[in-house]
């Protein structure tokens, strides 16, 4: 018998320990801070998130030993900073279980990969007739890029409804998707009303859609079995992976990606 069953009742063998918030809490030195006599309470981590002291070492690690411009010189700082990067690529690849680094592309924040995927992908694919479906709960950034799309190229904006729960309605909207459809922009949590979104349910609905946008803002990335749920996917970050202050990735098709990267040089 394994040490680590020693001690612990068969029925409880086997579930996963609780999630411990206090040990979570330690990473971050800002919510030692007491407000008011009392410990930091901290929520606004869609707007920004607060740094574990791991991000804080990397990030003063890097501007301490080899700050410099990343696929951009020939020096040596420049050699081992992009030499760095890369390996972010790869651990983000893993992560996601993508199946190049080609795949992934790191942006400045969900914002502006949404609208790379919009100026991008949504000027080569999507025409007039065409439609998008978005959902009745997204953030702001999820809905103006897509109106605009909509718009310029002469296609229709569905937008799926939700419950009085604040739940997304299923049913409506897989019968939303058709063969009209060629992106499906949907937050996997939402910012203003915490709805978690069934993302691998969503993606097996309907096979006709060309691209998948996963908003996934305010929430760490989530994966089913294989990792590979969608065409595309965006999370929202900020960990030693990368040593920029805002961060977000976007994991596509490699075609579609170069035409993103051709669209804009802010995407590395």
């Amino acid at each position: 018998m394994s040490n680590t069953a020693v001690g612990v009742p068969v029925e409880l063998r086997g579930v996963r320990a609780p999630f411990d918030v206090e040990r979570i809490r330690a990473d971050f030195p800002i919510l030692r801070r007491q407000v008011r006599g009392r410990a930091l309470t901290y929520l606004d981590n869609a707007a920004t998130t607060q740094k574990p002291q791991q991000v804080l070492d990397a990030l003063i690690g890097y501007y301490t030993t080899c700050n410099a411009n990343v696929h951009r010189g020939v020096h040596f700082l420049s050699e081992i900073a992009t030499e760095a990067h890369e390996v972010a690529r790869g651990k983000v690849r893993a992560f996601l279980n993508a199946a190049s680094t080609r795949e992934i592309v790191f942006t400045r924040n969900s914002t502006e990969g949404i609208n790379l995927v919009a100026h991008a992908f949504g000027r080569w694919r999507v025409n007039a007739g065409d439609e998008i479906v978005i959902t009745a709960m997204e953030h702001h950034s999820n809905i103006v890029p897509w109106q605009l799309l909509c718009e310029e190229r002469g296609a229709r904006l569905r937008i799926a409804p939700i419950d009085d729960s604040g739940a997304l309605i299923l049913d409506e909207l897989e019968a939303l998707l058709t063969p009209r459809t060629k992106l499906l922009s949907v937050t996997h949590m939402s910012n203003a009303l915490g709805t978690v979104n069934p993302i691998a349910t969503i993606v097996r609905m309907h096979a006709v859609c060309r691209c998948w946008s996963t908003d996934r803002r305010p929430r760490i990335t989530c994966r089913s079995t294989s990792g590979r749920w969608t065409a595309t996917s965006t999370w929202r970050r900020d960990t030693s992976c990368t040593v920029r202050r805002g961060s977000a990735c976007y994991m596509g098709g490699s075609r579609c990606w170069r035409r993103c990267r051709r669209f804009s040089a802010a995407g590395t």
